[in-house]
């Protein structure tokens, strides 16, 4: 967080340089330390581009630090996976336990000030090719912090009444169910999609696009995950994003029983075998075969999860985390009826492997 922010002052030198003429922001409650930040900003060496402009890991990092996997094992089939998922998720909540405890003192102070400086060049640059849209993609993850920071202050209290009203709706008094509550994101949707239409060929246009279907994962509007994604696929179909791409479209779908458009889309993910997700490709195209009742194809492809499992082991002494749960679905498929699969039973079993 703290190199983080560092970086952004860097930008924020640029934006200086170009704003000599601007008027100076309104007063804020702590004008000393505005003006005296301004001051130390205005007399700095003007850092050369290679300071100022995002590189290809501070674009990667950004997208592990927002995402990590936390959309990876979204709504599975199977309590330990989901388990897996809710573990994943906590690391990342602890992980931004440590960047929103950095929110407070002078850390807290800088970020804002960075906001308003940030702000006050996109308004006079809205269209400034060269720095504009790096400015916007900084922007966009500070309000990140922030806006979270703001939902975690207030979070047990809008649980409590989350509850409440599911409590309500769920003995009948109330006709609509709630809502979950979350964080509101919108002021980063906002920027990522000007990003996209003011600088649609932007260098890292495919993770702005990942990062705005994540804020919108976040507000749980899937229609909006899976056009996010389907822009990035047809604007950068050589991006390192795509596998997961296809992934999260799926998941999108199967989220909202869509299964043939999810299938559809784990197909595709599936031909990327260099994925650093690809045992999860694999074992939600086979969650989506058994969940359709295609055992056949269910089980084949579970059993290419066990078998990538046993190459990761060989490679990293570890097995695949899906491993298990495809083993234990193989043996669901074939303890199907007859009715609904052929080769049911220990002969179909046997006849398999």
């Amino acid at each position: 967080m703290k190199h983080y922010v560092i970086r952004s002052f860097e930008t924020l030198l640029v934006a200086f340089l170009l704003t000599l003429t601007a008027q100076p922001l309104p007063a804020q409650e702590n004008g000393t330390a505005a003006q005296s930040l301004e001051e130390n900003a205005s007399q700095a060496e003007a850092p050369n581009a290679a300071d100022v402009s995002l590189s290809r890991q501070d674009v990667d990092e950004t997208v592990d630090r927002f995402t990590m996997r936390v959309m990876e094992f979204h709504s599975e089939i199977s309590e330990q996976v989901e388990n897996e998922y809710k573990r994943l998720q906590k690391a990342i909540e602890n992980r931004y336990d440590k960047d929103v405890k950095k929110l407070e003192g002078e850390e807290r102070l800088d970020i804002e000030l960075a906001i308003a400086k940030f702000e006050k060049f996109i308004a006079r640059y809205p269209s400034e090719k060269l720095y504009t849209p790096d400015v916007m993609f900084r922007l966009a993850e500070l309000y990140y912090i922030v806006d979270k920071e703001k939902f975690d202050r207030n979070s047990q209290a809008l649980w409590a009444v989350y509850e409440k009203e599911l409590q309500r709706f769920d003995e009948g008094q109330i006709s609509t169910e709630p809502v979950q509550p979350h964080a509101d994101f919108s002021r980063s949707i906002e920027l990522y999609n000007r990003i996209a239409t003011v600088f649609p060929d932007y260098r890292y246009i495919d993770a702005v696009y990942y990062l705005l279907a994540y804020a919108y994962k976040q507000h749980n509007n899937l229609p909006k995950v899976r056009e996010s994604f389907e822009n990035l696929i047809a604007l950068r179909p050589d991006s390192k994003y795509i596998a997961e791409a296809y992934l999260y479209i799926g998941n999108a779908y199967f989220d909202e029983m869509m299964y043939e458009p999810a299938l559809a889309a784990y197909q595709k993910a599936a031909n990327f075998k260099d994925s650093r997700f690809y045992d999860g490709i694999l074992y939600k195209l086979a969650s989506t075969y058994y969940i359709t009742n295609r055992f056949g194809e269910a089980v084949r492809a579970f059993a290419d999860v066990c078998d990538f499992s046993e190459e990761k082991y060989k490679k990293e002494g570890r097995h695949s985390y899906f491993r298990q749960e495809s083993l234990d679905y193989i043996a669901f498929c074939y303890s199907q009826g007859a009715e609904y699969w052929s080769e049911v039973g220990v002969n179909g079993l046997s006849n398999f492997f």
